[in-house]
């Protein structure tokens, strides 16, 4: 018996464990009490303050199971990307948490490609294109 609780522990505790480049999700609370959501990678510490053009911000606690310095850093136009397709060339990119094709920019936020600043909707005709 106590085997197989020793077993479960283990294979269940790897999938709550993130890992460095991990996509994170962080609820941050400003001076006035808003409460704003915002999508991260699992970075360093040293590689969040200051590294990106964005001017990462780090908050500890949302990557579990990551030692004390790898924490989620975000910059408020910085987005998870998903694949999808969209028309308009290679800046133009699928933003996951709307599903709409968004104009982005390359090496401004912490995390590898598929975490990119994304700060205008693409829309060609004026009216937000959905992603394919």
């Amino acid at each position: 018996m106590l085997f197989t609780s020793l077993l479960t522990v283990t294979l269940v505790t790897p999938a709550v464990i993130a890992t460095w480049g991990d996509w994170c999700y962080t609820k941050v609370t400003d001076h006035r009490g808003l409460t704003f959501n915002f999508n991260g990678v699992c970075v360093g510490t040293s590689e969040c303050y200051g590294a990106y053009e964005m001017d990462g911000i780090s908050v500890p606690g949302a990557c579990p199971g990551d030692p004390a310095h790898i924490q989620c850093c975000y910059a408020p136009v910085c987005y998870p990307i998903q694949h999808g397709r969209c028309p308009g060339g290679d800046n133009i990119k699928c933003r996951a948490d709307t599903g709409y094709c968004w104009e982005t920019q390359t090496g401004r936020c912490p995390g590898g490609d598929n975490f990119r600043a994304a700060p205008r909707a693409y829309m060609p005709d004026g009216v937000p294109v959905k992603c394919s």
